[in-house]
């Protein structure tokens, strides 16, 4: 044996008659080859521009490395390989997006509470989202007690205070669901943890609930809690 060759069995295996012993012949060897990097995107918060509208500043190129591996070759077949150098051949451009954080006309009453980020969310961050709706009796909530997660009463003949159930936002958060405003008040089953997934509160009844049904909707982050 030489290097790091080695045997199957081991070498310190006792020998037995009709025993098959592999011999197994290590080399290496160097190998170098060119790597994509890709570009990573960049959000600017542009007061100029209305929440929910994006548009891109800077279009994104991908970088290039060329990168050398020493290869270990087990009977001349590649068996792993560890790199030993990396070096930038091409830088990558960011891809730079601007993100609009101006309030509509209609957002004037929400008063902002200086946080933008939550969770991998962010004001003004636009969600394909999927709605259905609940009232306050006892088969929407289990219970006719009308009080929601955050505290907040609710009871069905109540003038609408714009809720929703929802277990992906924070509470008090405020969104824009197909140009109503609503907040998240309340949360609900496994079922409302999914991103998009509200159930709006109804005043109007359990029969109104059925009415209204269930749907597709566009959801925008005005706020990201109270």
């Amino acid at each position: 044996l030489e290097g790091d060759d080695y045997t199957e069995p081991s070498l310190d295996t006792e020998l037995t008659d009709g025993m098959s012993v592999t011999v197994n012949r290590v080399t290496y060897t160097e190998e170098t080859v060119t790597e994509t990097v890709n570009y990573d995107t960049v959000k600017i918060n542009d007061s100029d521009m209305e929440v929910g509208t994006e548009k891109v500043q800077t279009q994104g190129v991908n970088g290039e490395d060329s990168v050398t591996y020493k290869v270990k070759l087990v009977n001349g077949k590649e068996d792993s390989k560890t790199e030993i150098s990396r070096k930038e051949t091409k830088k990558s451009v960011n891809k730079e997006v601007r993100v609009g954080t101006k309030l509509p006309d209609n957002y004037n009453s929400v008063e902002p509470n200086g946080v933008t980020t939550w969770n991998g969310y962010s004001v003004g961050d636009t969600v394909s989202g999927r709605y259905s709706h609940y009232c306050a009796c006892s088969i929407c909530n289990g219970n006719s007690r009308g009080v929601t997660t955050s505290g907040r009463r609710i009871q069905n003949g109540m003038q609408n205070p714009y809720y929703v159930a929802c277990n992906w936002l924070p509470l008090g958060t405020v969104i824009d669901v197909d140009g109503q405003l609503y907040t998240v008040a309340d949360r609900g089953g496994s079922g409302l943890s999914k991103k998009g997934r509200i159930d709006i509160f109804t005043p109007e009844g359990h029969s109104m609930c059925y009415a209204l049904g269930v749907g597709n909707c566009t959801i925008t982050i005005v706020r990201l809690g109270w």
